[in-house]
């Protein structure tokens, strides 16, 4: 792919959210563009104030899915979490699975550094990626919002599924996958700052920064041990109609 994209007017400003996007706008293998207002990326909704939670409702989302630990639920509670309310759904359905999964314990051994988790989380939590997409394809009328805590890591690798379902060019896929990291730097670089030890500094901004080469090497390993996204899909669970369920989304 020749044309770059401009992904500014995908950035979601709800007060007062760094890290949203709608995963509109963007161009597939096809010449079609994925459709605005369909579905949106995004961090964890305790950082909206009133305004960007109205902001959010006016743009159309009717249906989150927090992909965060119950442990994360538990200290860190967010508003449609906490206070249900008619015409939004929400549901949680942790990415890495939960205490008591056959899954749960290897995942959590693997550290942070995606290089390490995302195959292991491919292979051993493919049936829970399964749930997740399936929410997604069987939702309600209304946009669905997707987060974990950054929006980087766990949103990413959902994001690159449903981008590379529909045929969006992986170097594309890579670009939104690094937009975390200029729209989050706002929130990082203070706490970074306060870390005096140099070393240390270093390897948690390295920690917090996400890498293009981390999409490649991800959808390489789907396309090598699968097949593809929509082979991988089937392998998650998902029957034909919830596959084209979530293409209709994406592309209308």
């Amino acid at each position: 792919m020749n044309t770059p994209v401009d992904h500014t007017h995908r950035h979601l400003d709800f007060p007062a959210l760094l890290n949203a996007r709608d995963l509109g706008y963007l161009p597939t293998a096809s010449g079609r563009l994925t459709r605005s207002g369909s579905l949106v990326r995004s961090e964890y909704l305790g950082f909206l104030d009133e305004a960007g939670r109205q902001a959010l409702l006016d743009y159309g989302v009717r249906t989150i899915i927090d992909l965060r630990f119950a442990r994360e639920l538990a200290m860190d509670g967010h508003h449609f979490q906490l206070n249900p309310a008619a015409g939004i759904g929400y549901t949680n359905i942790s990415l890495c699975g939960e205490a008591g999964d056959p899954h749960y314990a290897p995942l959590q051994q693997l550290g942070d550094s995606p290089t390490a988790w995302i195959e292991p989380q491919l292979e051993l939590g493919r049936l829970q990626i399964g749930r997740i997409l399936r929410t997604i394809a069987n939702a309600p009328e209304g946009g669905v919002l997707f987060h974990c805590y950054a929006g980087k890591d766990r949103t990413g690798l959902i994001t690159e599924l449903l981008l590379s379902l529909v045929g969006v060019p992986v170097e594309v896929i890579a670009e939104d996958y690094v937009l975390s990291n200029d729209r989050l730097a706002v929130r990082y670089f203070p706490e970074l700052a306060k870390i005096e030890d140099p070393a240390q500094r270093e390897h948690t901004r390295v920690e917090w920064t996400v890498q293009a080469e981390t999409v490649y090497k991800t959808l390489g390993f789907v396309e090598q041990r699968y097949g593809g996204t929509e082979a991988y899909l089937q392998h998650a669970g998902l029957t034909d109609a919830e596959i084209e369920q979530l293409r209709q989304r994406l592309l209308g």
